[in-house]
Order: C-alpha cells, then sequence, then structure tokens
C-alpha cells in the first residue's frame, strides 16, 4: 500500500505542475490580448486627435458667442479612460486566475487512500465513487497445485529401460515375441536361448512391476480412492506389492516343482508366467501415460481398453500355461482349481490387506 501511495502521489505532482503551467500560460497569453487591444484603442484614439488637430473645425458665431460643434476631437480618450481600461484588464485577469490545488482537493488526513491524500479527498467527496461504502468480500479459493513433475521423469527412467533392452539385448528383445507367438517345438529351444541372459529377463520384470504400480496407483485417481499417502508413494507400494506376489509365487512353484521332481515342468511353467508379465508391462506402459495424464472420472474409455488387452494376455497365459504342464496329464478343472488358489487367491487377499490398512 506505501508503493501505491507514493506511486500516486508522485503522479498527482507531476499532474499539478502541468496543470499550473498550462494556467499560467493562459493567464499569460490573455493578458497580452488584452493589452493589446487596450494599445490599438490608445492608438486609434491617437490618431484621431492628430486628424482632429491638423482640420480644425471653423468658429461659428450664434447670437454674438462663438460655438463649436462637437467633432472628432471629442473621442479622443482622456487619462481617466485610460485607467478604466487598466483596471478592466487587472479585473478580467484576476476572475481568470484558477484556485489552488489545495482549494480543489482539499486533503483527508483522517481517510487512507493508495492515491494519496489529496487524490483521496476528492474521491470520497465525489459519490460517484463510493470509497467510504462497505467492502464487499468474496471468499477466494485457493488453489493447490500438486508437484507432478516426477511423472515425467518416472516414465521416461521406464522407456529408458526398455531402450536399454532393446539396443543391448537386441536378441533377447525379439526373442520374447518370438516365442510368444511360436510353436511347441520351437518354444523349447528359444527358452533354453533365453534362459542364458539373466540380465534382460531382471530389467524387464522391473518394468512390469513399475508399469503395474503405476497403472494402480492413476486407476485409484481416477475413482478418487487416496490414502495417507502421497501418489509416488503409493505406486512405490504398489510395485512392491506385485514384486512380492511374484517373488512369493515364484519360490512357490519352484519348491513344487522340487519336491515332486518336476523342476522342468516347474520351469518351463515359470517361463511362461514372466513371459506374458513381460508383454504386459511393456503394453501398460502406454496406457500407464494415458491414465496419468487424463482427468479424474474420464479414463472409462482407457480403463475399458486396458482391462480387454489385461484379458486377451490372461487368456493366452492360461493357455501357454496348461501347454507348459502337460506332462503331468492334469486335467483343465485341477489346472484352473490350481491358478484360483495359489494365484487368484493371495492377489485378492493382498489387495483386501491394502484396502484396510492404507487407504
Amino acid at each position: 500500500s506505501k508503493s501505491h501511495s507514493a506511486i500516486g502521489e508522485h503522479a498527482l505532482g507531476e499532474w499539478r505542475e502541468k496543470r499550473d503551467i498550462f494556467v499560467l500560460m493562459n493567464l499569460r497569453l490573455l493578458t497580452l490580448s488584452l493589452i493589446f487591444l487596450a494599445l490599438q484603442a490608445m492608438e486609434a484614439g491617437a490618431q484621431d486627435t492628430t486628424a482632429s488637430r491638423s482640420f480644425p473645425a471653423p468658429a461659428d458665431t450664434v447670437g454674438g458667442a462663438s460655438s463649436r460643434p462637437s467633432g472628432p476631437q471629442d473621442l479622443q480618450p482622456s487619462a481617466k479612460d485610460s485607467m478604466r481600461i487598466l483596471s478592466v484588464i487587472d479585473t478580467v485577469t484576476v476572475s481568470r486566475r484558477q484556485e489552488p490545488v489545495d482549494a480543489l482537493f482539499p486533503a483527508q488526513t483522517g481517510f487512507t487512500s493508495v492515491y494519496g491524500p489529496y487524490v483521496g479527498g476528492y474521491m470520497k467527496a465525489d459519490q460517484r465513487f463510493k470509497v467510504t461504502a462497505p467492502v464487499r468480500q468474496k471468499p477466494v479459493q485457493v488453489r493447490s497445485v500438486e508437484n507432478r513433475d516426477w511423472v515425467f521423469y518416472f516414465f521416461s527412467g521406464l522407456l529408458l529401460i526398455v531402450a536399454l533392452v532393446r539396443l543391448v539385448f537386441s536378441k533377447y528383445f525379439t526373442g520374447i515375441f518370438r516365442v510368444f507367438f511360436s510353436t511347441s517345438m520351437r518354444y523349447l529351444q528359444l527358452r533354453e536361448q533365453l534362459s542364458q541372459t539373466p540380465l534382460p529377463s531382471l530389467l524387464l520384470n522391473l518394468v512390469f512391476c513399475l508399469s503395474g504400480g503405476a497403472f494402480l496407483s492413476f486407476l485409484f485417481r481416477q475413482y478418487d480412492i487416496h490414502s495417507s499417502y502421497d501418489q509416488f508413494a503409493e505406486l512405490t507400494i504398489f510395485s512392491g506389492i506385485i514384486a512380492t506376489v511374484y517373488l512369493f509365487k515364484y519360490v512357490f512353484i519352484s519348491l513344487l516343482g522340487w519336491m515332486f521332481d518336476h523342476r522342468g515342468t516347474a520351469e518351463n511353467y515359470l517361463f511362461t508366467i514372466f513371459m506374458v508379465n513381460k508383454l504386459a508391462g511393456l503394453a501398460l506402459i502406454p496406457l500407464s501415460i494415458l491414465m496419468a495424464y487424463t482427468q479424474p472420472g474420464r479414463g472409462a474409455w482407457l480403463i475399458s481398453l486396458t482391462l480387454m488387452v489385461l484379458i486377451i494376455l490372461i487368456l493366452i497365459r492360461l493357455t501357454k500355461g496348461f501347454q507348459a504342464i502337460r506332462t503331468l496329464r492334469v486335467g483343465l478343472f485341477q489346472f484352473l482349481l490350481f491358478v484360483a488358489a495359489f494365484e487368484v487367491a493371495p492377489v485378492l487377499l493382498v489387495g483386501k490387506l491394502f484396502m484396510r490398512f492404507i487407504v
């Protein structure tokens, strides 16, 4: 407010100086004009006087007395007329003089204004401004903007990992898709080749956990489900849950294969599971990016598209998984019962615990 008051007083001072200069110039011009007119009138009177002296009128005698008719010499201005002209000039000059600034803009010492005491006083006296009216307070909503820069860097890191695997381990990257669409005979050969490079497999499994956790985190935001943690912490928790579930599944199935002496079958089944997971992780990256930048409540079409993709991948996984354990001579019902008991049930249990203790 002090800065505004200083600016207003400075602007008022400049305006006062310009106005005083303008008024003073007008007064000077008016005075010079009146003096010029007075001089012209006096010069015209002097010319008439000179003419009357050069050509005197003849004297006539009427009744023994001389009389002189009125002539141009009577138009000669006298000393009284000159004084009268000067008094008129002074009167006009005084009447045209402007009042001082203090008379036009009386200072209001008891009224605080950002425009200063003079302009503030004028605005207070003029009812058009209504500066003394009660203030109308409107509710102000403070917008809190969430820092979402980490979303860009997070997905940039995921894409960087995928690009690194694609460039450094190009054979492994293309081999996954070949195994996914290959026949059973070709499947065993490619699986043996891919098992020899564990590092790209680990990186793509990490991509699956992170992209899956990101999709679940942004899916919760679409339905306005919030926890006591921020969104990055939620993403980390979801990714950790997915990694824990599949680590437990890997250990449990490997232990079953060792206990029942079917290690090869267990390895084939685990390879099928994690192969589909890798492809699901790659598919979830663009879907998670779209989900992250979609406004809450407007991602129904994206959720439907994601469900379609995941359902197709789950069906392919069940099909290939059943083919991987054909040597055990189990039926389809026993296989589906195994999947429901050791894969679906743990996921539902973890989700229930998460919704109870974290959300």
